[in-house]
């Protein structure tokens, strides 16, 4: 009740960052990371090329500078890494000694135990920067670089580029720890760092029975000049998150499919 006594700027600014600390969180582990062990350069260079991928055969070259992807613009590494899980086929813009060339490329089709897998040939190598102010940018650009992969992964979910059999639910989320944690700490805090930022996002989708959606309730309550009725309100967050449960139940059983598949 004292909740909604308050002005709507102020249960706005509650709603919002009850999700928006696990963005806060992220920053903070993301600046740790890079002071301790260096803040990586997020810039879209391909460092190394391997020569018997697609990428080498269809011309790219060792230190070409990403430009765009399939018509996208790239602003960092996270963004060509991204792009090349979602597309089958993909046309990369790149900068070479000042001049720009096109290639389209078809990632090559892998079989390992039984696992398939798409390798372009890309080798990641990214250099480190030192100092506080690196470290800074370093974690914003991260932050920022996390999100719209978020962006990116749903506008793939509702294109059809992404299936929802992808996406990865407690279970899945307890495997990908495990294996962090054998990798080490700063992999176990980077996974920390990405999961609250996903977190912080999908509580700010505009859907009921997230922040997003009582954020969505209160923005109708401003522009119509009064609140909505308490019981529709209730009912569609209720719906929500009935539905919300079923995706959750079928993004865990998958998870087990995974696992003993």
């Amino acid at each position: 009740k004292k909740l909604y006594n308050k002005p709507i700027w102020q249960r706005l600014l509650i709603m919002f960052f009850g999700a928006g600390n696990n963005f806060i969180l992220a920053f903070l582990v993301l600046m740790f990371i890079g002071l301790f062990t260096g803040s990586p350069v997020m810039d879209p260079v391909l460092t190394k090329v391997d020569t018997n991928y697609p990428l080498y055969e269809a011309g790219i070259r060792d230190n070409d500078k990403v430009l765009k992807i399939n018509g996208k613009s790239i602003s960092t590494i996270d963004d060509v890494k991204v792009y090349m899980t979602i597309y089958d086929e993909v046309t990369f813009d790149v900068e070479r000694n000042g001049k720009d060339y096109t290639y389209k490329v078809t990632p090559k089709k892998e079989e390992n135990d039984g696992t398939v897998s798409y390798k372009f040939g890309a080798v990641f190598e990214q250099k480190t920067e030192t100092g506080f102010l690196n470290a800074v940018k370093y974690a914003f650009t991260k932050v920022g670089a996390y999100i719209k992969q978020m962006f990116i992964t749903l506008w793939a979910l509702f294109t059809g580029l992404v299936g929802v059999k992808s996406l990865s639910g407690p279970v899945g989320i307890y495997s990908i720890v495990g294996q962090s944690a054998s990798s080490g700490v700063m992999s176990l805090l980077n996974l920390l760092a990405l999961l609250s930022v996903n977190v912080g996002f999908i509580n700010l989708i505009p859907l009921p029975a997230f922040d997003g959606g009582r954020i969505l309730f209160l923005l109708i309550e401003k522009i119509k000049g009064s609140p909505v009725s308490p019981k529709v309100e209730n009912t569609v967050h209720s719906i929500g998150f009935i539905l919300l449960m079923v995706l959750l139940l079928f993004i865990t059983f998958n998870d087990v499919l995974r696992l003993i598949g």
